[in-house]
Parts: C-alpha cells; structure tokens; sequence
C-alpha cells in the first residue's frame, strides 16, 4: 500500500531525472515550449508511471485498488461542489493576494499578474493541455494524496499527514496558500471516499479551468480579471463575492468531510468499544 511506499525514493528518483534532462537540454539546445515539455512528461508521467507500477508489482496489488470507478457516483455532486467552490475562492483569493500585495509587496503583486504563455505551435499547445489536465493532477494526487499523506499519517497522526503533506504541495505551487488549501480539501476528499479517482476529478476539473482563464486571458472572466494594479480597487466588489461564495462553500464541505472522517470514525469505535470488540 501508500504506506510502504518512501516518499524520499520518488523525490530522489524525480530529482536525479529532472537534473539529467536539464543538463541535457545544455548539451542539446532546445526550444523553450519543448524543453518544458520534455521534462514536464518525464516528470509527471514516466517517472511517477514507472515508480507507482514497480511499486504495485512489488506489493501484489493493482491500480483499481487506489483509483476506481464503482461507487464513484455517489461522491459526484460533493465533487462538483468542491469545483466550484474551488474555483471560486480561487478567482477571488487571487484579487485578495494582489490586494494585500499591492502595497507590502508590489513585486509579488507584479509577478502574480504576469500572463503565462502558451505555446504558439498547434501541437505543442495541445500536448502543453494534456500535460496541465491530465498528467499534472493525475501525478500529483499519487504522490502527495497518496504516498505522502499515507507516509506522514503513518510516522505522525491522521491530521499531520493532512497538514504536511498539503504544505508541502502548496510549496510546490505560485499560490501556496490557495494550493494549500486546495490540498487539504483534496486530502480529506480521499481520506472520506479511500478512492484517489475523486480528488483527481477535482484536480483535473480545477487544472482545466485554470488553463482556460489563462488561453482567454486577459478577456475572461472580465467581470474578474484583475490585469493592472488600478484594476484591484475597481473591480474589489464582484472579487469580493466571489471570495465569500467560494469560502461559504468550501469551509461548509471541509466541515462536512472533517465530520466525517473523524465524528463518525470515533462513533464506530465508540461502538465496537461497547460491544466488547478489539483488535
């Protein structure tokens, strides 16, 4: 299982990989947009590919163990919920960092308002999708829903394999605190259903939009889109909507899933307990 797994090998391998096609890239010149993909689909797709297989092979299990479809649509509205108000918090936590930015650190400000480029090759565009939909999220919740979560509530408690295994994905991100954050709702999402299939959905639908907003970028969501410092004052009111809804949102579901990984956990304990049973 994810228990057995150690964190420190995927890092060690992933590191070693991504250094060797860094100096590669050195050697063999390469353009931008397919140096990043290079190392984008050796990262997030041949070494945690290659990795998680010998692993299962090793401990006789197979991926439908981890990641499985039956009974998944019990847990699609609570998914869909968690999209939206995913993103919602998301589209104004940004304008709440740019706000707080502006003035202690207009840098920061600058850097989180910096359009992303996308390729302008048909093909490289269309493989730059897949790898930020698919292979991104895919990869991530293996490894940070899975293996390090596992790993960290095995050595510390059910709720520091939360914490650290969320704060050191968001360390992996530009928008720590939102990724953070994200990474808990993720944690406890796979923690309630055991099935990583539910927090890739919502990773993958979360991915999917944050690539959208960046290929119609700077004209949508207009009503949103904060491009210049003047715009952070102008448009604080649909933001700061935005930011309540997606904050009612996602703190009712967080208190939903904290309900019922841990109330209803200790009530069957409880139970067992009266009953006489034991381990």
């Amino acid at each position: 299982m994810f228990e057995k797994m150690k964190f420190r090998y995927i890092v060690g391998i992933t590191l070693t990989v991504y250094l060797s096609l860094i100096y590669a890239t050195t050697v063999f010149p390469m353009s931008d947009d397919l140096e990043w993909i290079l190392v984008s689909v050796a990262i997030y797709g041949i070494v945690p590919a290659w990795f998680f297989t010998y692993q299962f092979r090793q401990q006789g299990v197979t991926l439908s163990k981890f990641a499985f479809a039956q009974g998944i649509e019990r847990w699609i509205g609570a998914v869909i919920g968690l999209i939206v108000g995913s993103i919602a918090f998301s589209l104004g936590f940004l304008w709440l960092q740019l706000n707080v930015f502006e003035s202690i650190a207009p840098g920061w400000a600058a850097y989180l308002l910096e359009p992303v480029p996308l390729p302008a090759s048909p093909l490289y565009l269309a493989i730059t999708v897949a790898i930020m939909i698919l292979l991104e999220p895919i990869a991530e919740e293996f490894i940070f829903r899975g293996v390090l979560l596992k790993r960290m509530a095995l050595k510390t408690s059910r709720w520091g394999g939360v914490f650290i295994s969320s704060l050191l994905f968001g360390l992996m991100h530009d928008d720590i605190l939102g990724a953070f954050l994200f990474g808990i709702i993720a944690a406890l999402l796979y923690l309630k259903t055991q099935n990583l299939l539910a927090p890739i959905i919502l990773h993958i639908a979360y991915n999917a939009f944050y690539t959208l907003t960046m290929a119609y970028a700077p004209t949508w969501p207009e009503a949103l889109r904060v491009q210049e410092m003047s715009e952070i004052a102008e448009k604080a009111v649909p933001n700061l909507i935005v930011l309540a809804v997606g904050t009612v949102l996602l703190a009712g579901f967080a208190a939903w899933l904290i309900r019922e990984n841990v109330w209803k956990k200790n009530r069957k304990v409880v139970f067992l307990h009266k009953k006489g049973f034991r381990n």
